[in-house]
């Protein structure tokens, strides 16, 4: 098996509280806005919502080396850009996250003279429970006497953290190609179906950018040859190679429907 080569991707877990309309309100010309700007990678089509409220990440992809994370959070402005730094607020929703907030750590939230946009980053530590549970970490912009609240579905970001392989977001599209959702099976299909593998281009890009972490919309084999030659592939591979849910040979084997 070819080793993995991995590059670090927020990856949407659900689209949580987003609608397919976004709320569109009368902005005053002489406020400033703030909201989270996080674009969603899953352009499959043209009602998909522009920005996502829910992101999850995991240091399973990361080098076994690796002791933090910094992600990185687009904020975007409503308003005229101003020639001086100013600060926006973000509180940590305590009802809502069930991290460890000492393992947390964001940087001060702050859009710099003349941008209309800017970034908020928040570094994770790795933290050993990390490996046993899948931990929420909730923010929420605040008005204040410089911004006020803007796009009402993106005024809350929730992030997932985990040191376990989670399910993608892609997984429920493709549900009757590769069956109930299995971690072995998700880890084999990223070393078969790797960044690169398929020259196919997508609809809005003229370049290949079919792979594990960007899937096609849905099981089409007419619509996406290449995808199900490798999808045939991964059969095969469970067909020869015994792969069991977990390592527990006391289950059934893995097999694709």
């Amino acid at each position: 098996m070819m080793r993995l080569k991995y590059i670090f991707y927020l990856i949407p877990l659900l689209v949580w509280g987003c609608k397919k309309d976004q709320d569109i309100s009368a902005f005053d010309t002489g406020q400033s806005y703030v909201y989270f700007a996080v674009e969603n990678p899953d352009r499959s089509s043209s009602k998909t919502q522009l920005y996502i409220d829910s992101l999850d990440f995991s240091f399973i992809f990361e080098e076994e080396f690796t002791q933090e994370k910094t992600l990185a959070i687009p904020v975007n402005i409503i308003g005229d850009g101003k020639s001086v730094d100013r600060k926006y607020a973000v509180t940590v929703n305590d009802t809502l996250t069930t991290i460890d907030r000492s393992i947390i750590t964001l940087s001060e939230p702050m859009v710099h003279a003349n941008k209309m946009m800017d970034t908020l980053y928040i570094k994770v530590q790795r933290d050993e429970k990390l490996q046993h549970g899948v931990y929420y970490l909730v923010l929420d912009l605040q008005a204040n006497s410089e911004f006020q609240l803007g796009h009402n579905y993106n005024t809350r970001l929730r992030i997932a953290i985990t040191d376990q392989m989670l399910e993608p977001a892609w997984w429920k599209r493709w549900v009757s190609v590769f069956g109930q959702y299995h971690r072995e099976v998700y880890r084999i299909w990223m070393d078969i179906y790797y960044e690169g593998a398929d020259p196919t281009p997508t609809n809005d890009e003229e370049q290949p950018l079919y792979y594990w972490n960007n899937m096609p919309f849905g099981p089409y084999p007419s619509w996406y040859p290449v995808t199900y030659m490798y999808v045939d592939k991964l059969k095969k591979y469970l067909e020869n190679v015994s792969v069991y849910p977990g390592g527990d040979t006391t289950k059934p084997r893995i097999y694709l429907p």
